[in-house]
């Protein structure tokens, strides 16, 4: 998941995720095992018939996409790449990840974007490569890695696409491609190395949830919004915030606001935002697993009669303590916690499948009213630019939680996906008129 006030530094990673290809597959080799990192062990217990945790990134290109080449591209990258051409799976105690020994094929998009998997589906592999007539777009399960690492793997694939295509000339990239391996690094399970000694929280107040008619199947709405950058970093300066505190401060605002119509006589309830914190910066990792954390940011009863700035301050006054180091390895460390009880690994998988499933939802609903993912600046090499239209960063929809909100920037534009599961569109049409009111020139769709 995204960074928020630390930026995710890339550029070791990028010199060895990007910059080296192979030429041409090596021999194949014995299937290897993979251990999921911890929170992989919590999304494969959450996959059912009914739910899949993934989410996507596309790109937009500004030529039609030349299925061949973007095929040969996906082959090439499996060398450097292994520990992501796998598949889910499950054991009797627990489950694992295994590299398959089938060709992971590039798909023409038919189906509506973030369709959910199949257990046989994540069994063969826990991402999808799709396209359309001009864009490229993989779908991850979240077993799989978090959005840092599935943005630098989309990044490999456009670079390797481009350079099939002829538009990169390459050199740098395919000057040593014998000497470039995957570091052990890239599969640790950076939350099991940077875990202390769990500590107690106070529980968490409850949260307001708003009435809602869910859906039923697999149906979803996505609404896609674009803002210029400029816009958005000028009226969070204003504020004195960065533009993650500026939108969750937005977002808070649109749930008081639902709250206050809602709730008219009763108990009024906390709001919060639950945000994704990327912890390879702040704790100091180069893995492409999963390696974020949650955090919720909000505001109490008492305090949803300050004005918008004052609410601005206050929750950047949050973000700024939840993002500390110490802050974080406790919630690291929490996660660890419950993995390494001796209890919890002698359970067998189908009991424990279903307990972690249950806590997963019911930790959802105490804790956040919806969640915010913001992936930050999508930067990508000056090369590469040139050819890519926009990029859009969207998830499927949450275990419980009615609507999601994901974030991501890419050349002065700013796209914001809402997915839903419910029938009511009050989230994301209040935030968007609040943004209007702020004065934000707001565009609507995939351009």
């Amino acid at each position: 998941m995204p960074p928020i006030t630390h930026p995710y530094n890339t550029d070791l990673m990028m010199k060895r995720t990007i910059d080296i290809f192979r030429l041409a597959q090596t021999a194949r080799h014995p299937m290897k095992r993979y251990e999921l990192d911890t929170i992989g062990h919590l999304y494969a217990s959450t996959i059912s018939d009914k739910y899949t945790p993934i989410f996507r990134l596309q790109a937009n290109l500004h030529d039609a996409v030349d299925a061949a080449l973007l095929q040969r591209a996906v082959d090439d990258l499996r060398v450097r790449y292994p520990y992501l051409y796998v598949g889910l799976k499950k054991g009797v105690f627990s489950s694992h990840l295994e590299e398959s020994d089938e060709q992971l094929k590039a798909v023409f998009e038919q189906a509506s974007p973030l369709q959910m998997m199949s257990h046989e589906e994540v069994g063969h592999f826990c991402m999808r490569i799709l396209y359309g007539e001009r864009y490229i777009a993989i779908e991850v399960v979240h077993v799989l890695t978090d959005g840092c690492g599935a943005r630098l793997f989309l990044t490999a694939l456009l670079r390797r696409y481009l350079e099939l295509q002829g538009r990169l000339r390459g050199e740098e990239s395919l000057a040593h491609p014998a000497k470039e391996v995957p570091l052990e690094e890239e599969v640790e399970d950076a939350y099991a190395r940077h875990a202390g000694q769990a500590m107690r929280r106070p529980k968490g107040e409850k949260v307001f949830r708003p009435v809602c008619t869910f859906v039923d199947g697999n149906r979803k709405t996505i609404t896609v919004v674009t803002i210029p950058s400029e816009q958005l970093l000028e009226k969070a300066h204003g504020y004195g915030v960065t533009v993650t505190t500026l939108l969750t401060t937005v977002l808070t605002d649109t749930l008081i606001e639902m709250q206050d119509r809602m709730v008219t006589g009763g108990l009024k309830r906390r709001i919060a935002v639950g945000l994704a914190v990327d912890a390879r910066n702040i704790l100091g990792s180069q893995t492409m697993r999963n390696f974020s954390v949650e955090t919720s940011l909000g505001l109490a009863p008492a305090q949803t009669g300050l004005s918008f700035e004052e609410k601005c301050l206050e929750i950047d006054r949050q973000l700024k303590e939840r993002t500390k180091k110490a802050y974080i390895q406790t919630l690291v460390s929490e996660y660890v916690a419950g993995m390494r009880n001796p209890v919890v690994r002698c359970i067998p998988s189908v009991i424990k499948d279903r307990l972690i499933d249950y806590l997963y939802a019911k930790k959802s609903v105490e804790g956040a009213c919806t969640c915010l993912s913001n992936l930050g600046n999508m930067n990508l090499p000056e090369d590469m630019s040139p050819y890519i239209g926009n990029v859009y960063f969207s998830m499927g929809a949450e275990r419980i939680l009615p609507a999601n909100c994901c974030v991501v920037s890419f050349m002065g534009s700013t796209n914001i996906c809402f997915t839903r599961t419910i029938e009511e569109s009050a989230i994301e049409d209040g935030f968007i008129r609040r943004l209007e009111e702020m004065g934000m020139k707001i565009g609507y769709g995939y351009d």
